[in-house]
């Protein structure tokens, strides 16, 4: 994965009062996260207010040794909560929802 730090920097620090959600498909072992998070709050600390706790959070299916779940419903339910997460809507707005 390419980390391109001058440019997230400066999309950051343009937007300081935004929040910011790292989404996955995969585990959060399995993924970009472990790369992305601590670079994303090193960079957050440079251009954010001391104090301010400003860090990135995780959306995304919880750690597992297993790939998949091996029950379809089981994936769905991890696919809403994932989407809740991200979009910040309630999951009975994701009614109907089908991956």
């Amino acid at each position: 994965m390419e980390w391109r730090e001058g440019r997230m920097t400066l999309v950051c620090c343009r937007y300081p009062q935004a929040e910011l959600v790292w989404a996955q498909e995969e585990h959060k072992n399995m993924g970009g996260w472990t790369f992305v998070q601590p670079r994303f709050n090193s960079l957050l600390a440079t251009c954010t207010q001391p104090g301010s706790g400003r860090v990135i959070s995780y959306a995304g299916r919880l750690p597992s040794a297993s790939p998949a779940t091996g029950n379809k419903y089981t994936h769905y339910q991890e696919q809403k909560e994932m989407l809740s997460k991200t979009l910040d809507v309630p999951k009975s707005s994701l009614e109907g929802f089908k991956a």
